[in-house]
């Protein structure tokens, strides 16, 4: 009586995801190659381990575009099937850490997602409201912002914040070619001038909730 012979066949499937950090340091893109029969929960182990970050402070995000970041929802079931995800190039975000104190107080570590915009004046335009036209670029970026009575948010911690993450991407003036920049070589007289201004926004970023983009 003969043997029968019988051949498994593997599929792996690599990705490639992007981690930005909360601390401004330069993203880093790590690939990882996993079986596709495992489960996304393997994706968030692996990428755990390759960033230090716990699976916790890990969020996939989707980055449609300069203008929009929205949670890649289909991440966040842990027991979807690897080879049921149609992309294979991600973005995460390290989101902020909820502690014990926040679950003993039931308050959730929020954040805020700042978008890099820029006006440009167009020659033709039907009404004050639409001289500039609002161009979007770069990276979105994710503001570490917790919501507590018993602490505090002011609208200087957000700027700091932000110009912490901008640092990389701004020279400073040491070098004698560049343009001052007072988001990070300022005296005191200066106080709190940053070379960017922050609006409250709707979902899209297209206007701001309290004043048009023009004032």
């Amino acid at each position: 009586m003969s043997k029968s012979s019988f051949l498994f066949c593997i599929q792996f499937f690599s990705f490639f995801c992007l981690v930005i950090r909360l601390d401004g340091s330069k993203p880093v893109r790590y690939g990882i190659k996993l079986d596709g029969e495992l489960t996304v929960d393997h994706i968030k182990k692996q990428l755990s381990i390759l960033s230090s970050l716990s699976i916790e402070q890990i969020g996939f995000f989707d980055v449609t575009s300069p203008s929009c970041l929205r949670r890649y929802t289909l991440l966040d079931y842990n027991q979807t099937k690897i080879k049921q995800l149609n992309l294979r190039d991600f973005v995460a975000y390290e989101l902020p850490l909820i502690t014990s104190d926040d679950n003993d107080n039931n308050s959730k570590l929020n954040y805020l997602i700042a978008v890099h915009r820029r006006l440009e004046k167009q020659e033709r335009y039907l009404s004050p409201l639409t001289r500039y036209k609002t161009l979007f670029f770069g990276q979105p970026i994710i503001i570490s912002y917790k919501k507590d009575n018993s602490i505090k948010i002011t609208n200087k911690n957000i700027y700091e914040n932000i110009s912490k993450q901008l640092e990389r991407l701004l020279r400073k003036n040491n070098d004698i070619s560049c343009v001052s920049n007072h988001a990070l070589d300022c005296d005191d007289s200066l106080g709190e001038r940053y070379p960017f201004i922050l609006k409250h926004v709707v979902e899209d970023g297209k206007r701001c909730v309290i004043c048009p983009w023009n004032r």
